[in-house]
């Protein structure tokens, strides 16, 4: 029962009185303990400073008797304290019986028994709480629970077949800490032991329900039905099994409704998607071999492919404008090879920064890891995320910490090329600044998504150097200056000598 309330001082006094009759008791009825006593008194007069060998053999032999009388009194001892916690236990002191108890156990401490009581005593007082009605926490009941399981485990382990503690621990799994999985094979082996132990049926049977064995719930009902005599707990026995074949029905019709109202849909969805996939996967594949194989033929026949094309390029264009058709293609193929060049060294670096990394941090297949960051970091924006994925699911096989480790790594190293390496290098080769490469990756990725963000950085050089070569060419039309120097600190342009006038600061 819990322990609701609080003790006014009388009641405390009453039971102070009760433990100090109970006690004298104790001690009046334990003749053993004076005569000890008294044997201890006499013994306090041995031998002092034994030298011959008589001597020496009779002072061995009053300690080890006096030795014998002390065990005998600490046993004594602990008896008393077991008997005060039963005593405390009867009156529902649960708080003073578990320290009875703990204190009996200094005394016998490979004593089952005692242990279970602790069990017990642990279990009444996560209810109250505090001993005599005070405002505990669930932190406090959570301890004192986990001082039962100990107990409990304890005296099963000194005594395996200890039914009370084997009961004890079920009911302390199932009702108190919620863990039914961790009950049943205790109650199960109770059960091997006391074959008609209908309250542990009971238990065993709601763990069972509580653990979704439904089959096995009924199944233990059903002994229980048949088993007992009680018409009681035969009635209880059926009100049970009712309630576990009530959730039986209840889940199937979840579950079929579950099916039916949303897995079902999903899976067509699924497919769909599935189907919509295989298709797309066959074209690209298809469009894949078509384009290799027709690439093959045009690098075959490579220079018959471009001398027609300027042919039909003057034909159609004639002189001038061919010449700049031709020499703009020119352009382009600078800059694409620029572009693809310089994502080939920017992946180098990281590639190789990322070995040097791993190694440093003494992380698993680092050479392996390193060339599939190096490989995938050519495709631009995306190529980090699609190496990362592979690569820190092999490290987190090994360890998940060196996976962590590993990510912090890459988006470190992500960083560097992002902001540093490929502005620069990438703007070098295809003759754009480290903000124009930006720009372009940005923009046409907003425009053409993945493939905008592939081919942006080259597309935005040619149209850059299509617009400053058209600017230059209206410069020059005007006689004015085109190199970029001029305008640096630019004030003004004179209108009549068309050259710049610098500000006062300008060097």
């Amino acid at each position: 029962m819990l322990i609701d309330g609080i003790i006014g001082e009388n009641m405390k006094k009453a039971n102070f009185i009760v433990c100090v009759l109970l006690l004298s008791s104790f001690f009046v009825s334990c003749g053993v303990s004076n005569k000890s006593i008294i044997r201890q008194q006499k013994l306090e007069e041995g031998v002092e400073n034994p030298t011959t060998v008589e001597e020496l053999k009779d002072a061995i032999a009053k300690y080890e008797k006096r030795a014998a009388d002390l065990q005998l009194t600490n046993q004594q001892v602990g008896i008393w304290y077991k008997i005060l916690g039963n005593r405390y236990l009867d009156n529902k002191m649960y708080g003073e019986a578990l320290k009875a108890f703990q204190k009996a156990l200094e005394y016998y401490p490979n004593n089952q028994n005692l242990y279970y009581w602790v069990g017990v005593c642990a279990g009444y007082m996560s209810h109250a709480a505090m001993d005599f009605g005070g405002t505990g926490s669930s932190e406090m009941k959570y301890n004192y629970l986990k001082l039962a399981e100990e107990a409990y485990l304890r005296a099963i382990e000194i005594e395996d077949r200890y039914v009370r503690a084997l009961y004890g621990l079920g009911v302390l799994y199932v009702f108190e800490l919620d863990e039914s999985e961790k009950a049943i094979p205790y109650l199960e082996k109770l059960l091997t032991i006391d074959t008609k132990n209908i309250d542990a049926m009971f238990v065993l049977a709601r763990a069972y329900y509580s653990s979704y064995e439904f089959d096995k719930a009924v199944a233990m009902y059903d002994k229980i039905i048949a088993t007992t005599k009680s018409e009681e707990k035969k009635a209880s026995a059926e009100e049970n099994k009712k309630i576990v074949l009530d959730a039986v029905n209840d889940s199937s019709t979840s579950i079929l409704s579950w099916i039916s109202g949303a897995l079902l849909p999903q899976m067509e969805m699924i497919m769909s998607s599935v189907t919509t996939g295989l298709n797309d996967m066959y074209t690209f594949i298809t469009d894949f071999i078509i384009g290799l194989v027709f690439s093959i033929y045009i690098l075959a026949n490579k220079t018959k492919f471009i001398a027609d094309l300027k042919k039909a390029t003057y034909t159609i264009l004639g002189i001038k404008r061919g010449n700049s058709v031709l020499n703009g293609a020119r352009y382009s193929y600078k800059v694409f090879n620029g572009f693809v060049k310089g994502k080939l060294i920017t992946s180098g670096i990281i590639g190789t920064a990322c070995y040097i990394g791993m190694i440093i941090l003494r992380l698993p297949h680092a050479l392996l890891i390193s060339m599939i960051v190096a490989i995938t970091n050519v495709i631009p924006f995306f190529g980090p995320f699609i190496g990362w994925i592979p690569s820190v699911i092999l490290i987190a096989m090994v360890s998940p910490l060196k996976a962590l480790y590993f990510s912090i790594l890459i988006l470190v190293l992500q960083q560097i090329e992002g902001n540093i390496l490929e502005p620069k290098i990438v703007g070098n080769t295809t003759g754009i600044s480290g903000f124009w490469v930006l720009f372009a990756i940005i923009v046409f990725g907003e425009l053409f998504g993945f493939v905008g963000m592939i081919f942006g950085v080259p597309i935005f050089a040619i149209i850059y150097r299509f617009v400053s070569h058209e600017v230059d060419k209206y410069l020059l039309s005007k006689k004015m200056p085109i190199d970029e120097e001029d305008y640096i600190d630019l004030k003004y342009i004179d209108e009549t000598t068309r050259k710049p006038v610098k500000t006062k600061n300008s060097n």
